[in-house]
């Protein structure tokens, strides 16, 4: 019987619904976040140590990360939404397919509550894939969280952190 050659465009519909948050590094974020929040009306939605804030310009809990972190300031990672978990396993099986792994999850972030996969795009940077990420419906009854209690391991509930060459990932701001 004739059969069409394995192909991930035949077997794997696109899978984003859009691009859902970028992340940026850079040794000191405040002036960016000042400019987000008084200038953009961002508002923060958690804290991490200090170190990490995220950002929200609509219900998502998310559209913007920014971590501070030494080095070049850098856009280290931008991130698609997927429909579902389902989406997300089609995703990796796609890039499978393709010769590609994952660096890094399947994983569950604490700050905005999504399920995340990690893999590197040709120019460095980080190609986040998501689903369930929290969505905030009422402004007036969502407070913040700093998730400075849980440390790092606020980045995975499930376990295993970034492999240890994470920040060398990004592209760089010119």
């Amino acid at each position: 019987m004739e059969r069409e050659p394995p192909s991930v465009a035949h077997y794997m519909p696109l899978l984003a619904r859009g691009l859902g948050h970028v992340s940026f590094a850079a040794p000191d974020c405040q002036e960016l976040q000042h400019f987000l929040t008084e200038v953009l009306d961002l508002r923060v939605s958690d804290t991490l140590s200090g170190r990490i804030t995220w950002l929200r310009c609509d219900h998502e809990h998310h559209a913007i990360a920014l971590v501070n972190a030494g080095g070049a300031p850098t856009m280290h990672h931008y991130a698609f939404q997927l429909e579902s978990w389902g989406a997300i396993e089609r995703y990796a099986d796609s890039l499978a397919l393709l010769g590609k792994q994952l660096i890094w999850g399947p994983g569950r972030h604490g700050p905005g509550r999504n399920i995340y996969t990690y893999v590197p795009d040709p120019d460095n940077a980080i190609v986040e894939a998501y689903a369930d990420m929290l969505e905030i419906s009422s402004e007036s009854d969502y407070r913040p969280i700093d998730w400075t209690d849980r440390g790092d391991s606020a980045l995975n509930l499930w376990g295993p952190m970034p492999p240890s060459n994470w920040r060398e990932y990004g592209v760089p701001i010119l």
